[in-house]
């Protein structure tokens, strides 16, 4: 029989699930919320737009330029299915520049939040490096030092 404990058990969950499943669920649940207010008040609809944006900025703060480029598609094409035009209408002009623009607002928000948080993310990450190493030398400064060797110590005195 295996006995499996909750530290080995949440280092398993940790190797298998990916950590930022939960946040994708969250956003595809929320397309999903969307879309059923959407079903049962047509009302909401003049704000779709606004909320397709909040869920691309939400997806490109999380994961980056990929994630807000996926969102806008994916808010684009459940627009434009909300929309429920016919062919006739379709081809009125100011329909297509409408979509186009919205279409083009919502991938411009994507690409241009996804920078912003990839920079974030480059930025943070120099900055954690130039906490942790000395710059001239290139070797662990003293505080990151001895805060390793007293996580080291306490994992000896524990085992």
């Amino acid at each position: 029989m295996i006995k499996l404990s909750f530290t080995q058990f949440k280092k398993y969950l940790s190797r298998s699930i990916h950590p930022a499943f939960p946040l994708v669920v969250m956003i595809l649940l929320c397309f999903v919320i969307l879309q059923i207010i959407i079903t049962y008040f047509p009302v909401t609809m003049p704000f779709l737009g606004h909320s397709y944006i909040l869920l691309i900025a939400l997806s490109t703060f999380w994961f980056g330029l990929e994630g807000g480029f996926l969102t806008a598609t994916l808010a684009s094409a459940l627009h434009f299915a909300n929309l429920r035009i016919t062919h006739r209408e379709i081809l009125d002009a100011a329909i297509l520049n409408s979509l186009y623009t919205i279409f083009l607002i919502y991938y411009l928000c994507g690409t241009i939040l996804g920078y912003i948080s990839g920079k974030q993310n480059r930025l943070k990450d120099e900055f954690k490096k130039l906490a942790q190493y000395d710059e001239l030398t290139g070797c662990l400064n003293f505080r990151w030092t001895m805060r390793i060797l007293e996580q080291e110590l306490a994992a000896c005195q524990r085992y």
